[in-house]
Formats: C-alpha cells, structure tokens, sequence
C-alpha cells in the first residue's frame, strides 16, 4: 500500500515538473515570438522612412501631405518641376527645356539642366541630389522629392493616368525609380486621386516667357532664367499655408559665407513667406535654428531647414530675444545650411 502511494507520488511530482516545464517553453517560445514580431514591426515602421528605392539618399524629412510638395520629374531628357497643392487640390506641371542653362551647387559651374543628373554619373546617391538641389537654386524652391520615369511616360500624362485610373498606381511605380518613401507615396497617391482633372495645369517656361534666349560660342542656342521667373513661382507656386498665414521672419547668416542670408531669403519670399529681416549675426552657429510660435509654416521652415543635430546654442538665444519683437519666426543659418 505505501509502495503504490509513494509511485501515485511520484507520478504526480513528475507530471507537475513537466506541466512546469511545458509551461516554461510556451512562455519562451511566445517570448521569442512577441519579439519577432515587435522587431519585424519596428523594422516596417522604420522602413516607411526610407526611400523605397535603397539607391537613393535618404531625405531629411517626409512630407506630411498638407504642405505644398514640389517634385522634380525625368523622363530621358524631359526635366519637369511638378508642384502638388493639397490645400487647394491641384497640380501645376512646368517643362524645362533641356538647353536650358543652369546654376549646379558644388562648383560644377553652368549646365544645360538635361546635363546635370549626369555629372554625378556612376553616384546614384547623388545624381538625383545634384539634380534637385540645382533646381531648387533655379526656382528659389525647396524640392522634396525625385521621380524618374522609365516607361517613356511624360509626366503629365503620369498623373492623369493615376488620377483617372487609381488601380495604375503599380504598374506607373514599376516603371518609375523614386527617392520618396512608402508613406510619402501612399499620401501621394491618395491626394492625386481627388483632384478633378480641370486642376491638372501644363505649361512650359518658354512659352511662359520666364527664359531668356541667348548662344553660345558655337552658335548653339540656350536659354536663362528671365526676371519674371521668382514673381511666377510667387503668384502660382507658393505655399497657401504660408502665404495665409503671413508670419514675418528674420533670416540671420550665423556662418562665414557670404550672401547665405539672401539665397534662404530667396527661397522662403517664394514659398510665400515674409520676410522683414535678412542680415548677418555677429556669431557663429554648427546647425541652423528654426525658432517660433508654433504654426504650419514654422513646421514647414524646420522641414526644410534644421538637422537632427540642431540643438539650442546660447548664441541664438540672445538673438532670439533681440528680434522676438520684430520678427514671428528666426532662422539663424549654421554651417550644415552653407554645405547643402
């Protein structure tokens, strides 16, 4: 009799340390999966930043789809500026003819602008870069993204085929490379479908008469940017948030290169801002600061504008207080903007 309890016993002992066990692996196990599953999650949340094509330089920000996106379009040597305005739904395609001669950042001189993705050619990180970063200089804009075609589709005919026929959408992106990411394109997306296609403008520089012609030594003919050009994209291509909201900024060069104040200045009239100050500052900053009362356009300015790296600097500060009452929004321009 005791015998047989103590093997009831035992088996009872034994049947308890494996449910404890079963228990531990079960535990483990669903361990291990939350954690596949949060890092795979992490993974995705992280990779909707991320130009969807790895080629690509990573942008500084994304847009958030209330402000106005302005998006450089390559089709061969077709080079089109293409402004999408959610607030007011609608969409203005600007062709630049390919003999037209432009400015390009880092001492590469003037290049016709059907030249200019080339330079960098063999850097797919910086073709695309060198490309929107003379247009900006050209247009005073900031571009917020590239879209190069390479199913021989204009871009004009590239949005009203999406607008009119939304299940396109994957085909038109296979055919194209992009420097936007996945959420950039789903707002993208989602905003084209709703604009009427009577929003839909087309119009070229030269027709527009915003170029000037000229030649070059060998007779070739080439075309400038016209005088009218900055009070075009003032009347047609700024920012409605900003132009609405009409806050006044100061615009302060905290670094040693000359005319820094006046190119941002440029950049920040065209987008619709207000400009009432654009001087140097008696001190030198690392990062640009964006500094205001909180509102779309001071978003769009730190967007555009600061680094991650930006931080507050006591320099700044004191500059702040000093223009606080003569100017709703401060950027004070550091050696990261000179760079750009």
């Amino acid at each position: 009799m005791i015998k047989r309890n103590n093997s009831s016993w035992k088996n009872t002992q034994t049947h308890i340390k494996k449910k404890k066990k079963n228990k531990l692996a079960l535990l483990v196990f669903a361990v291990i999966l939350v954690s596949l599953l949060v890092g795979n999650l992490l993974r995705f949340i992280s990779s909707l930043s991320q130009p969807l094509y790895s080629s690509f330089e990573q942008k500084p920000y994304s847009w958030n789809g209330r402000s106005n996106f302005n998006l450089v379009y390559k089709e061969g040597e077709n080079i089109s500026l293409i402004v999408i305005n959610p607030l007011e739904k609608k969409v203005l395609n600007l062709n630049i003819p390919p003999n037209t001669f432009i400015e390009v950042p880092g001492g590469f001189g003037r290049w016709e602008v059907r030249s200019i993705f080339d330079l960098e050619r063999g850097d797919s990180k910086k073709e695309a870069k060198l490309l929107k970063d003379s247009l900006s200089n050209f247009f005073g804009l900031p571009i917020d993204g590239f879209l190069q075609s390479e199913g021989g589709i204009s871009s004009v005919d590239f949005f009203l085929i999406l607008n009119k026929n939304p299940f396109s959408a994957l085909s038109l992106f296979n055919k194209c490379k992009t420097d936007l990411t996945l959420i950039e394109l789903l707002r993208l997306y989602a905003l084209i479908f709703q604009i009427r296609s009577d929003k839909f403008e087309s119009t070229d520089l030269l027709i527009a008469e915003l170029l000037v012609n000229s030649k070059l030594a060998d007779d070739t003919k080439v075309y400038f940017a016209g005088e009218k050009l900055d009070l075009f994209v003032l009347e047609k291509l700024s920012d409605p948030n900003i132009r609405n909201e009409q806050k006044t900024v100061a615009v302060l060069n905290g670094t040693d290169y000359p005319g820094l104040a006046q190119k941002i200045s440029r950049i920040i009239s065209n987008m619709g801002g207000n400009v009432v100050i654009s001087d140097n500052a008696d001190f030198k900053i690392k990062y640009t600061q964006v500094l205001g009362a909180r509102s779309e356009t001071l978003e769009r300015f730190k967007q555009i504008f600061t680094s991650k790296y930006a931080k507050m600097e006591m320099q700044s500060a004191a500059w702040v207080d000093r223009f606080a009452s003569r100017a709703q929004i401060i950027l004070v321009l550091g050696e990261d903007m000179a760079s750009r």
